[in-house]
Formats: C-alpha cells, sequence, structure tokens
C-alpha cells in the first residue's frame, strides 16, 4: 500500500518516518479515505508499543503521505528471521 522512509524533520530537529502511498493507489478515492482513517484513528490513540502521528497530507494534496515518529530498533524483518527462521 505504501512505502516508508526514514527522514529528518531538520525544523523540529528530530527523525521522522514518512509513508507515501504508491502512486498507483495515490489516484484511487478508497486508497486516500482508507489512509485518512488511519490517521485519524491513530491520532487519537496514546500508548507507548503506537507511533504517533506528527502530519497528514490532507486529502486533496498532490501527494498522500502522514508523518510519523520514528522508532529505532530492529526491522520487522531483522525480528521474524532471528526468530522464526
Amino acid at each position: 500500500m505504501a512505502v516508508v522512509y526514514r527522514a529528518r524533520d531538520s525544523v523540529l530537529e528530530r527523525e521522522v518516518a514518512i509513508k507515501v502511498l504508491h502512486a498507483h493507489l495515490a489516484d484511487r478515492a478508497e486508497s486516500r479515505a482508507r489512509l485518512k482513517r488511519e490517521a485519524i484513528t491513530v491520532a487519537k490513540l496514546r500508548h507507548d508499543n503506537i507511533v504517533e502521528i506528527y502530519d497528514y497530507s490532507g486529502e486533496d494534496a498532490e501527494q498522500a503521505y502522514l508523518v510519523t515518529e520514528f522508532i529505532h530498533g530492529e526491522t520487522l524483518r531483522e525480528w521474524v528471521e532471528r526468530d522464526y527462521v
């Protein structure tokens, strides 16, 4: 559905994760609606195991994205390979 980039917020001087919808999905209203629902839902939650949403592109933006906190640690791939391979 999306690709996630590790980035640096130069204004607030912090690492962030940017989730960008794939181009072929960004043209679909249903995909943009799903991303909006994700942003709204996650923004309402506060828990140590849930990333915080910092920004959302909005429905009418050319690129559909979410900016979230970046969590340091092992990747999902590393975890699966360590525990299940």
